[in-house]
């Protein structure tokens, strides 16, 4: 299971440098250096399911967004931060598509002035979940 764990962040290391070393777009349109074979509405889909489940402050719906990996590092302190998840949901409602390719998709947005990130992760069943936020 670790040699998993690592192959996984090794792997998804060279997908996020190959993100910011071939794509960056801020709809997620027709740059040319974004893989045509990737279906973006479905990364939009996740991204507005992923707004919807810190709406609703709850924890289960929530970890229902995220990788495996990331259930395991935010899954003990969701129940913390249920207050903020509304919040959160308020800021990431301003993300824009700022790369992507066949593993990997990173929105940026704004809140108080700073730029932030989320990351999201292909899954093997074609569906895309949150990685990091």
């Amino acid at each position: 299971m670790n040699t998993f764990r690592v192959f996984l962040a090794g792997f998804l290391t060279l997908a996020m440098l190959h993100v910011f070393a071939t794509c960056s777009d801020d709809d997620g349109g027709t740059q040319p250096n974004n893989p045509p074979t990737v279906d973006v509405e479905k990364i939009h889909e996740a991204a507005q399911g992923i707004e919807d489940a810190f709406r609703t402050a709850k924890t289960d719906a929530v970890l229902a967004v995220l990788t495996e990996e990331a259930q395991q590092q935010y899954g003990e302190g969701l129940d913390d931060i249920t207050g903020d998840m509304p919040a959160f949901a308020d800021a990431i409602q301003s993300r824009r598509l700022t790369g992507y390719n066949e593993f990997y998709a990173e929105y940026s947005y704004e809140k108080d002035g700073n730029t932030f990130t989320i990351a999201l992760a292909a899954q093997e069943e074609g569906d895309w979940k949150l990685m990091r936020f």
